[in-house]
């Protein structure tokens, strides 16, 4: 699910090609994608929420000659998530044998 920075919104509405079907104040907007994150949960679907930057954005929608609308803003979503390995709960043993925690200046193994 997209999500925004405070900070990020209105530069990335003012580049929207589709910023009249967007909400123009950066609270309404987060308040609909809590409800909309919220049904997902209610539901128990899985939900990644990816954070949209100004620059790697642009430049990403500027390699494919798209433009800044839903579609693609959910496209560029969909494969920064897919590109993420999200890891909850223990590791098999033959992955957590070649897993290393660095803690300030010593290193333990998590096997």
């Amino acid at each position: 699910m997209p999500w925004y920075e405070r900070e990020d919104f209105v530069q990335l509405l003012e580049l929207a090609d589709d910023r009249k079907d967007v909400s123009p104040d950066y609270d309404t907007w987060r308040a609909k994608a809590l409800a909309v994150a919220g049904q997902y949960l209610a539901r128990g679907q899985a939900l990644q929420l990816v954070t949209i930057k100004p620059g790697e954005f642009l430049a990403w929608l500027k390699s494919r000659n798209l433009p800044n609308t839903a579609a693609a803003r959910l496209q560029y979503v969909e494969l920064m998530a897919a590109s993420t390995l999200v890891v909850i709960g223990p590791l098999p043993l033959q992955e957590a044998d070649n897993v290393r925690i660095e803690t300030g200046k010593r290193e333990q193994n998590c096997a």
